[in-house]
């Protein structure tokens, strides 16, 4: 019997010794970093660590601080870094090299049996943006115009351009999912132009379950109308038959189209009679095209400028449309807005919310973006009677009623006027932090950023003057706040007449630009 529980006690001691072995981690490593470069001051973002030997204890230290960590798998930890982990106040002992780079030591511990520190990992963070050289689209169309660019999360990028050639209107989507490192292009439009035509304004929104509706703008035979066509595969093809929400004789200007759930398609438009008075005009469908209300009036004033601004809270599907206009009995300018709470059934009264000084200011292609908590926020160019060298880009920031605005100087160019300044390029990431893009008459340009509530500015990328620039442009920001951005150049081609002569012509290209890593 004694001899028996000597066996027992030694083979239970063997298993234990066994089991413990088993449970002993290994030594974790660090292998790569996503991302491994952002800049300072952006909001928290989650930091995909990659290597080997991690467990669900394992813990990954940010610049010495245990941050939240999920396991994924043995190769694979998410950490969330908070914004206030990458403030300038943050890192502000940590070195900085000769090229601005400030490296935040990253590793992941795992605590005993075995396990122990990794070795560390370098996580750059810079004060500015660099961007990557130019690259040209896969598209070979003469006199491309009108660039969108959209990003999602997962390294999505989507851009959309327009093009006219002898005999054709074409449209095309461009789609990468490695945030632009692989650039694929489709046609997606076409039509015919038997009299002078063309296509302005293309747009691209998405639903909830991933069904995307681009949306574009055409004129042919004294006919304007505002076309859309559906995808299903993330917009690498869209379907053939298309839906109509307006056609018109009277000239359309400008018109934006955004969706709210699967099937609500909202478009808002400017449209000009025959006597040249400006009006704002929205529809929508709830069947995806089939049919269509009937189309709303939204302003009262004419309007002193045809540029739209167009917003839908995708939390409470409150719709707000602004534009701007001029109170015919003091002559001043302002930016008007109006709001609907039941989904584009009806919207209430127009209300002036910003206004010039005097009767000799103008406001000019206003831009909008809707914050996290539901205050509309504005951006415009601004200059005082026929003196286009006092030209400057203004902001207005709403108080915590959405009610009252002060109004901030961005900053000022001189060398354009009302038909040459560029659209503004606004984009907010989400932390609210308000990003622009501004172009000078040099085509030089701007990068600026704001990071508490547009009361100051700072430049988050070095100012960057494209040659052969022509016009357009258009920006976006991936899900870590790096700015993407498209603008068209004029590219200089050579040919052979038909006597064998070499000729030289030009198309205007659209050309992609990134962050570098």
């Amino acid at each position: 019997m004694r001899k028996a529980l000597q066996i027992f006690v030694i083979l239970s001691l063997a298993l234990l010794f066994v089991m413990c072995e088993d449970r002993t981690s290994e030594v974790p490593e660090i292998v790569s970093l996503q991302p491994s470069l952002l800049v300072t001051n952006m909001p928290g973002f989650d930091l995909v660590v990659k290597g080997s030997g991690f467990t669900q204890k394992s813990v990954v230290y940010f610049n010495g601080v245990a941050r939240e960590t999920a396991f994924l798998n043995s190769e694979e930890l998410v950490v969330s870094i908070p914004h206030e982990a990458i403030t300038d106040d943050a890192v502000e002992n940590l070195t900085i090299d000769e090229n601005g780079y400030i490296y935040v030591p990253v590793y992941v511990h795992t605590p005993i049996p075995g396990g122990g520190d990794s070795t560390i990992l370098a996580f750059s963070l810079q004060q500015k943006f660099t961007l990557t050289e130019p690259e040209q689209l896969p598209i070979t169309q003469m006199d491309n115009s009108n660039p969108q660019i959209y990003s999602r999360a997962g390294g999505g990028l989507y851009i959309l351009t327009n093009a006219i050639d002898e005999t054709n209107f074409v449209a095309y989507s461009t789609v990468s999912t490695n945030y632009g490192d692989t650039l694929t292009s489709t046609q997606i439009v076409e039509e015919f132009l038997s009299t002078l035509g063309y296509g302005i304004k293309n747009w691209l929104s998405w639903d909830f379950n991933s069904i995307y509706y681009h949306t574009y703008l055409y004129y042919f035979e004294g006919n304007y109308s505002i076309y859309g066509r559906v995808s299903d595969d993330a917009a690498v093809s869209f379907d053939a038959s298309f839906f109509e929400p307006i056609s018109s004789e009277y000239e359309i200007k400008d018109f934006r189209s955004l969706n709210y759930g699967s099937e609500n398609i909202f478009t808002v438009w400017s449209i000009y009679d025959a006597d040249g008075v400006g009006v704002i005009q929205f529809n929508v469908t709830r069947d995806q095209g089939n049919s269509y209300s009937d189309t709303i009036q939204i302003n009262q004033r004419p309007l002193a400028s045809p540029y739209v601004v167009f917003e839908i809270d995708k939390n409470t599907g409150k719709i707000i449309i602004s534009w701007v206009a001029k109170n015919e009995d003091t002559g001043i300018e302002g930016i008007y807005t109006s709001e609907s709470n039941d989904y584009g059934k009806t919207f209430s009264a127009p209300v002036s919310i910003i206004t010039g000084n005097s009767a000799s200011v103008h406001i000019r292609k206003p831009v909008g973006y809707l914050s996290s908590d539901g205050l509309m926020y504005y951006a415009w160019w601004e200059w005082n009677g026929i003196d286009t060298s006092s030209m400057k880009v203004r902001i207005a920031k709403p108080d915590e009623s959405g009610t009252a605005y002060t109004y901030h100087d961005v900053t000022s160019f001189n060398g354009f006027n009302e038909n040459t300044a560029p659209l503004l390029q606004m984009v907010v990431d989400n932390a609210d932090s308000v990003y622009f893009l501004l172009q000078d008459s040099d085509a030089t340009f701007h990068f600026l950023r704001s990071t508490d509530g547009l009361n100051t500015f700072t430049t988050f990328a070095d100012s960057q003057t494209f040659t052969d620039h022509i016009g357009d442009f258009a920006m976006t920001l991936d899900e870590y706040g790096k700015p993407m951005l498209v603008y068209m150049k004029s590219v200089e081609y050579e040919d052979e007449d038909t006597d064998g002569n070499t000729i030289t012509f030009s198309n205007i290209e659209p050309f992609f630009v990134k962050t570098n890593e």
